[in-house]
């Protein structure tokens, strides 16, 4: 019965937990369909919270040691703003030196887990709590070696930062040292630990805050080894960075220090018959070795020779790179075999103080090192032999150092051009494969004396030559530039023949000033004129492609005017079609006659000339294309009064504060002579407009892209040119004219005042509301201009037109596609990029942006968009408001700009935030609009505007559902951002969302949250829901879980997406109630008391006895004494007891 029963309680229990966890299930079925069967999703991801940070100690921070009173991992609260609560302990021993009392120590630290990031302090923190407790500032060992122990005298300063009343033990170590007596100095109290481990040595303890500096003074033993003495000395830790400094003074002969890794020699210096060794020591160990090197010491363990053979015109240099690794230490001097045939053109080391010729021994040189070399000698050794150019034999041996046991080397072969080096099988040489790269061919030797020579056989250069001349025609004489471009098919080229019969005839003389750097020619200067041609040699062999440059002058008399032209050619040359530039002086206008046709064509496309000064590529009249073979030119010039013609472009657009903007560009062309002065007439009734002094306000100059001021005298516009100009100079003018609606209005223009226009042309972009009235002015329009409608004038001085009013609202052009993208960082500052792509000319575009935003580039089509150019134009009352100025393009046309905001807005948990995006014109129409925004990490989008599209979906990543665009969007976005791209906009990893827009988009508004409140609130609502379930029984129902499903059903109506942004936490919420359900189920076992029930009394009186007549008997039963009374705990607060007697057939055996 007892077995029967607790089933049964068993059972209640379970079924209410089972009946819990169906509860929990439902409801997430419930959020899961509300979540997921949403008509469009619009929430933001929701990411795992973020790990916990671990704050570590100061002490351990500082790896020097820890402090004598153990602080607790948790700091407390503080009690007030401006004190820490202090936590002491009971001491447990009293010290021996002056310390009055001694905390319980700790051991000390051994090392530190590296932090990555030092998180933030509370508010309330004391500054001394960010710092380590101490550390040791400076350690510094003086002494001298006496026998075989080393005297020191140790300095060190110690720096306790904190005021906390507390002793710390700071382990010095000095285990090797013997302490024979001590100096202190500061203002706190200090004394050795003698009770404390002898793990790390000798350990102080100090207190008070201040710097402390303690004296030691010592000995530590020297050992002895078969590599020399050693000193070995543990040291105390110190912090990154800082080293000990050691001064030692080290009595006998010179020595020889063993580089240490952890040991930095800085100076041995002889002082007397004793050496000062000044070094540093990092880390905790001074393991100083020396030995004293023997008087004389030539011989080597190794000698490794490393060698790169080169050309240079008629010498054959060898760069030696000599390693040498001495038996023992001390060595003073080397000695070196040089190669048979070389000439020792320089010797260098770090140890080399001279060299010197061995007397009765050729080739041999004597090395003297100016101290004794360490473990290793480095030699460089540059040589020189004489090189035959005809060809013959290359030989190369030597380096040897005697009393090397033994030497390798390797040899390299640059590539020698225009020769071809067949090696010879050599003695103890062979081929290095692996060094054949980049025309180096290298060979290695093995043992000495080795010998390697190459038979050298000289290549016939095959070249061809591409000649550009440049002749420039002045006064009295003819100046003509070549450069010749050679390009080497095979060998290599050192000398050229130029060949030019004509050049004495011609009376061509050669500067030779103006020939290349690297090239030579015959002393003789007049060997072109005498003899017709000119041998050109170069200091190196060329090969590959290379230019020579050189200038001939041809004196004339004052009256000649025309003249033979024939040019130089080179011999045994591929012959390519030369370039002729012709160019003059301002005043000279030049024909240029081939005798045959054929032989010259006009260049299409203009060789590019950047080499060439800027004046003179202003005066190049012609430009031709010669037949490699041709005949004589005929060149004839003549002087030409300076002409100027212009060309005049008007184009009118609507304003919108009604007034009509004229944009005018003038091309002036000035041919046979320089203009240092524009001017420009001014009609009458735009005078009148302007009031005085206010020029520059009222038209806006610009002369070549370049902002001008403009200034007028006398109703004439002047802008003086920055240095005076020939050829094409283009000047744009910008003003308004305020008209009225519906009546013909007259709007003037400029005209040059140094030529007149032949015509003058008026383009109006569709769209506009402006119409031109047909005058005596003889205005036309041109019905086939394809973009805009065209109107020419001949003889008009200003334009007739109409401001249709019908048309106010018409839009000037459209922009297609438009780009928006915002983001912000973590202090609220916000970064701005748009792109507006559309197709036609679009000549000036204003733009609005954002208030308390500035401009940081701007591009069009690839070109970077400047305001030092004119082609940004920033109005100085409203920074904000911008106005492109943008070349004439037929095509399509894509514009870019990056701005950001000046000012940060820091954000909130939950914050509301207004986005206003660059704003165009009201003339201007936007056909669909995009926009991304980017949060910083940690905050997510809470709610999405409502004005525009969502063009993401929820997917799933592993466990977690995030938001991703959708491909479509990003094919689009791909073509909308190339613009972006080249200013350096792309796009990141962080949180974006993306949005479409049919139409612009000005202002957008929407909320976000950081991660840890969104966890918070959906895990904390799913386990409220949760607790409820648990304490109330009545929730507990089907009809509860019906409630809640409608509950939640409703509020997506208007809560969509908090609802889907908080189901991930809810989810992990409920995750972790059921868990924490299970746990409590399996760790709570159940409780069974037993309540013994004595023996009956005898049997009871009938119920007649009890009862009166006719009343009904209550039943008794009795129970046997030894049954039973079982109680089951655990069951709740309604479990019944059960009592059952001894022999009842509930109870089963």
């Amino acid at each position: 019965m007892y077995n029967r029963f607790r089933k049964q309680e068993v059972c209640m229990y379970r079924a209410r937990s089972a009946c819990l966890i169906r509860l929990w299930a439902g409801t997430l079925a419930v959020c899961a369909w509300v979540g997921l069967f949403a008509p469009t999703p619009t929430s933001a991801q929701t990411p795992p919270a973020p790990p916990r940070g671990q704050m570590m100690g100061s002490a351990a921070g500082a790896g020097s040691a820890v402090p004598a009173t153990r602080t607790p991992p948790v700091t407390e609260p503080p009690a007030s703003e401006t004190e820490v609560p202090k936590t002491t302990e009971k001491p447990t021993a009293t010290p021996k030196p002056s310390s009055p009392a001694k905390p319980s120590p700790s051991p000390p630290a051994t090392g530190s887990v590296p932090e990555p990031k030092r998180p933030p302090l509370p508010a309330a923190t004391h500054l001394d709590e960010s710092v380590p407790a101490f550390h040791i500032a400076q350690l510094l060992l003086q002494g001298e070696i006496n026998g075989d122990r080393a005297e020191l005298t140790a300095t060190l300063d110690l720096d306790i930062n904190r005021d906390d009343g507390q002793s710390y033990d700071v382990p010095l170590r000095l285990n090797q040292a013997h302490i024979l007596a001590k100096g202190y100095l500061g203002t706190g109290r200090e004394g050795p630990v003698v009770d404390g481990p002898t793990d790390e040595g000798v350990i102080w303890r100090f207190s008070g805050r201040g710097t402390h500096q303690l004296k030691l003074k010592m000995w530590a033993p020297i050992r002895l080894s078969p590599a020399g003495r050693e000193l070995v000395l543990s040291l105390p830790a110190m912090p990154p960075g800082f080293d000990a400094q050691l001064e030692l003074k080290i009595p006998g002969p010179p020595i020889v220090v063993r580089s240490s890794r952890d040991l930095t020699v800085l100076a041995t210096t002889r002082q007397g018959e004793s050496t000062l060794l000044t070094a540093n020591v990092r880390g905790t160990r001074l393991d100083l070795l020396w030995s004293e090197p023997p008087e004389v010491q030539t011989q080597f363990l190794q000698a490794t020779t490393s060698v790169t053979l080169r050309r240079f015109s008629d010498r054959v240099q060898a760069t030696a790179e000599q390693s040498l690794q001495p038996e023992h230490a001390g060595v003073k001097e080397v000695e070196i075999k040089l190669p048979t045939g070389f000439e020792l053109d320089d010797l260098t080391g770090q140890f080399v103080r001279s060299h010197e010729p061995i007397a009765g021994r050729a080739g041999w040189r004597k090395v003297l090192l100016r101290e004794p070399g360490g473990e290793r000698i480095d030699l460089n050794l540059v040589l020189s032999a004489p090189w035959n150019a005809n060809g013959g034999t290359l030989q190369f041996d030597g380096l040897v150092v005697p009393e090397a046991r033994r030497q390798s080397g390797v040899i390299r072969l640059q590539e020698f051009a225009g020769y071809q080096m067949v090696p010879r099988p050599g003695q103890f040489v062979r081929r290095d494969a692996s060094g054949k790269t980049q025309g180096i061919e290298a060979f290695e030797f093995t043992r000495q004396p080795f010998q390697i020579v190459w038979d050298v056989q000289r290549l016939a250069p095959k070249f061809a030559v591409r000649p550009r001349h440049v002749l420039f025609i002045s006064d009295g004489r003819l100046v003509l530039d070549s450069r010749y471009r050679f390009e080497v098919d095979s060998g290599s080229v050192e000398q050229a023949e130029l060949l030019w019969d004509q050049a004495a005839a011609e009376e061509w003389r050669l500067d030779p000033a103006s020939i290349s750097e690297d090239a030579r020619i015959s002393p003789e200067a007049d060997q072109l004129r005498r003899s017709g041609s000119l041998l050109v040699t170069w200091k190196t062999p060329q090969s590959g492609q290379f230019d020579l440059k050189m200038r001939l002058v041809r004196e004339l008399s004052a009256d000649t005017r025309s003249t033979s032209l024939s040019l130089p050619l080179f011999r045994n040359a591929r012959r390519l079609p030369p370039t002729l530039i012709v160019a003059a002086e301002d005043q000279y206008a030049s024909t240029l006659t081939p005798a045959d046709p054929a032989d010259a064509e006009s260049l299409s496309q203009p060789a590019t000339l950047d080499d060439l000064p800027a004046t003179t590529r202003e005066q190049i009249q012609h430009q031709l294309r010669l037949s490699p073979i041709h005949a004589p030119l005929e060149l004839a010039w003549k002087p030409e009064p300076r002409t100027i013609s212009a060309d005049a472009e008007i184009e009118l657009r609507k304003s919108g504060d009604g007034r009509i903007q004229v944009q005018q560009t003038v091309r002036h062309t000035v041919q046979h002579g320089r203009l240092s002065v524009l001017r420009y007439q001014i009609p009458k009734n735009l005078l009148s407009l302007i009031p005085s002094g206010t020029t520059d306000s009222a038209i806006r100059m610009t002369i070549d892209q370049q902002p001008s001021i403009p200034r007028i005298v006398n109703g004439v516009i002047e802008a003086p040119l920055p240095e005076p100009r020939i050829g094409e100079i283009t000047t744009y003018f910008e003003y308004a004219i305020p008209v009225e609606t519906q009546a013909t209005a007259e709007i003037p223009f400029l005209t040059p005042g140094d030529a007149s226009l032949p015509s003058v042309r008026v383009r109006i972009p569709e769209g506009e509301p402006i119409r031109i009235v047909t005058t005596d002015e003889g205005w036309q329009p041109v019905p086939t201009s394809p973009d805009a409608l065209l109107w020419v004038a001949s003889k008009a001085t200003s334009i007739p037109v109409t401001l249709m009013a019908s048309q106010t609202a018409t839009f000037r052009f459209s922009i297609e596609r438009a780009f928006f993208r915002t983001r912000y960082d973590a202090t609220g500052l916000m970064e701005g990029a748009c792109e507006f792509h559309w197709t036609g000319d679009a000549r000036g575009l204003p733009l609005t942006l954002p208030e308390g935003c500035e401009i940081l580039a701007a591009s069009l089509n690839g070109q970077t968009l400047t305001a030092a150019a004119g082609q940004v134009v920033i109005d100085p009352s409203t920074p904000a408001r911008l106005i492109f100025r943008l070349p004439a393009v037929d095509g399509k046309s894509r514009l870019a700009l990056h701005y950001r905001s000046t000012q940060p807005t820091a954000f909130a948990h939950r914050d509301l935030r207004t986005v206003h995006l660059p704003k165009l014109s009201s003339d201007v129409s936007v056909v669909r609009s995009l926009w991304e925004l980017e949060l910083p990490p940690g905050r997510h989008l809470f709610v999405s505007p409502g004005n525009v599209m969502a063009e993401y979906d929820w997917r799933r990543q592993g466990l977690y559902w995030s938001r991703g665009p959708s491909e479509a969007y990003l094919a689009e976005r791909r073509e909308l951002t190339q613009e972006m791209e080249q200013l350096g906009v792309t796009r990141r990893n962080g949180a974006i969302y993306e949005f479409s827009n049919i139409g612009p988009i000005e202002e957008i508004r929407f909320q976000t949250m950081t991660r840890s409140l969104i966890v918070l609130l959906g895990a904390g609502m799913s386990l409220a829901l949760g607790f409820l379930f648990w304490s109330v029984p009545a929730s507990r129902s089907m009809l509860a879980l019906l409630v809640l499903a409608f509950t939640f059903s409703l509020l997506s109506l208007w809560f969509l997406e908090p609802i889907q942004l908080f189901l991930q936490p809810a989810l992990l919420g409920a995750v972790l109630s059921m868990l924490a359900t299970m746990v409590g189920q399996r760790s709570s076992p159940l409780e069974i008391s037993q309540l013994y029930i004595p023996p009956p009394q005898p049997p009871a009186p009938p119920p007649s006895m009890i009862a009166p007549g006719g009343a009904s008997p209550s039943r008794i039963e009795a129970h046997p004494r030894g049954s039973s009374l079982t109680q089951i705990r655990g069951a709740g607060p309604v479990a019944p007891t059960a009592i059952y007697p001894a022999d009842s057939p509930e109870v089963s055996p």
